[in-house]
């Protein structure tokens, strides 16, 4: 008896001084075992559980739980699984709220059913709401600036690598790309022949046509000269006789007109290719510096370029020849096997490692004097880990919408 005599006093004693403290939780305590919950029934139309929390208070703060949801009532027998039930479907749900809060639930307020959701984007949003995205940009942005040399000697080599394999995939497929729409590119250039002959011709002869006689000239009539020294004129004119002759075979001149350009003329052109070639190229040269011909072909490449048709062929051309037989996992194979890469890499990731540690502290601490996680952690964590948070039924206050 004594000792229960001194912890009562001690208790007393206690309660005394903290009067002020326990005053509040206290008022609480006795509201809730004097008055009963009130129970309220509401159509809905949403996804809720038994237990579900009732918030009040405007969405975007920090809401307090008034109650929960009791009972769930439905025609439907999804009674313990309602999560089943369609969006859209309307049902009947009982909730009960907290004597402490039932003086301060508006007049005339309407119930609804939130959820939230379970998608990417929300995760995203409530861990990098605008101010912490900010932040982040910032501390990437003045990391980047103070490494920009370091970065441009990784990427560049590996730019290189990159354009190096995109042009040998292009060679290796282009010719097979052009010949798989042959028809498609001859279709395309007769729809734009007569507008290029019109347009693009007569400059050509105007501006260019002078210089390639002079220029073509002499090339020809010595390659005119070698044919003629090289053309047997009395074996030719015998042969044309003889298949003149009725009786005879008519077919000695063609036989020996495909010998003679096969064994003198073609090797009499082939001597000569490397100066038709110099003088197309200097031709060519000589084009490209007349701004009236750059302009008349300019002209005319963004008439076909406006084609429909030919933004669908270049299209379709690029995907056979570089897109779809890009070989990615192979390149990167080749990035990742070259030391230095790797050197620069890791030398980088070293480097990064204090920003993103000091990013990765901001996004996940309120306060560092206590360790205390920041709210918006806590929602993602209590939603995606523990699946809690997951549906409530919210007061909204007339005049502000609801169901």
């Amino acid at each position: 008896m004594a000792v229960w005599l001194g912890a009562a006093g001690l208790l007393f004693g206690l309660a005394e001084r903290k009067a002020d403290q326990l005053r509040t939780p206290a008022a609480r305590l006795a509201r809730f075992v004097s008055h009963t919950p009130k129970r309220v029934r509401l159509d809905v139309r949403g996804h809720l559980a038994l237990g579900d929390p009732v918030l009040l208070g405007p969405v975007g703060s920090e809401r307090e739980r008034i109650g929960a949801v009791v009972e769930i009532h439905s025609g439907l027998g999804y009674a313990r699984r309602t999560w089943e039930l369609p969006y859209a479907e309307t049902y009947s749900v009982t909730i009960a709220i907290d004597p402490e809060f039932q003086g301060r639930v508006p007049e005339g307020c309407s119930w609804k059913a939130g959820t939230t959701p379970m998608d990417g984007r929300w995760v995203f949003e409530t861990l990098l709401p605008p101010d912490k995205r900010d932040m982040v940009w910032r501390e990437l942005e003045n990391w980047i600036h103070a490494h920009r040399d370091e970065i441009s000697a990784l990427l560049r080599p590996i730019a290189e690598d990159v354009v190096a394999q995109g042009m040998a995939t292009m060679e290796a497929n282009l010719a097979a790309a052009l010949r798989k729409r042959d028809k498609e590119i001859h279709a395309l250039l007769e729809g734009h022949r007569e507008s290029l002959r019109k347009k693009v011709v007569p400059v050509l002869k105007k501006e260019l046509g002078p210089s390639a006689r002079t220029k073509a000239d002499p090339i020809l009539r010595k390659i005119g000269r070698e044919l003629w020294d090289a053309l047997p004129v009395w074996s030719l004119g015998w042969r044309a006789a003889v298949d003149w002759l009725p009786g005879t075979r008519n077919d000695r001149v063609d036989k020996w007109w495909k010998e003679f350009v096969d064994n003198k003329a073609i090797p009499i052109l082939a001597k000569h290719e490397p100066e038709l070639m110099q003088m197309l190229e200097d031709l060519i040269e000589e084009g490209a510096k007349n701004p009236k011909v750059r302009a008349i072909l300019g002209e005319a490449t963004k008439e076909m370029a406006r084609d429909p048709r030919f933004r669908k062929l270049v299209r379709g051309v690029l995907e056979d020849a570089l897109v779809r037989p890009f070989e990615w996992r192979e390149l990167l194979s080749k990035i990742a096997e070259k030391p230095e890469h790797r050197q620069r890499l890791d030398a980088l990731v070293y480097e990064l490692q204090p920003t993103v540690q000091r990013i990765a502290h901001r996004l996940t601490i309120k306060d560092p004097k206590t360790g205390e996680l920041d709210p918006q952690l806590v929602k993602v964590l209590r939603r995606v880990v523990f699946y809690k948070d997951a549906r409530w039924v919210e007061c909204v206050p007339a005049g502000r919408g609801g169901e």
